[in-house]
């Protein structure tokens, strides 16, 4: 459990750089530990910035190769550009909308036995 919560640390570490680094503002992270899954949800003012909703939610429902967690999990923190597509390796399901100029990324990560 303690491998997983460290994981659970730095999807969401990866999260909040991301939107740093695309001068997000006014940032809440929320994370739902619960028996089987973890939920994370981060959102942002965007303002009136545009987002490509779809290259985003592309990038974060790649498949999840529970067998590649440690390798993938090593990588985060090394490549800003390629954060979401490392952070979709690591989650099962992704949805991304926004709204009152929030964006808004919501994703689960399945416990695995």
């Amino acid at each position: 459990m303690k491998n997983e919560q460290q994981k659970i640390s730095r999807i969401g570490t990866e999260l909040v750089n991301y939107f740093l680094f695309r001068h997000v503002t006014h940032l809440s992270l929320y994370l739902s530990l619960e028996k089987g899954e973890t939920i994370i949800e981060i959102r942002g003012n965007i303002g009136d910035s545009t987002v490509d909703l779809e290259s985003i939610l592309e990038k974060l429902n790649v498949p999840r190769l529970v067998e590649y967690d440690d390798y993938y999990d090593e990588l985060l923190g090394q490549d800003i550009e390629r954060a979401l597509h490392l952070v979709g390796y690591l989650t099962d399901k992704a949805e991304v909308s926004i709204r009152n100029q929030q964006l808004i990324i919501k994703l689960w990560r399945y416990m695995q036995s």
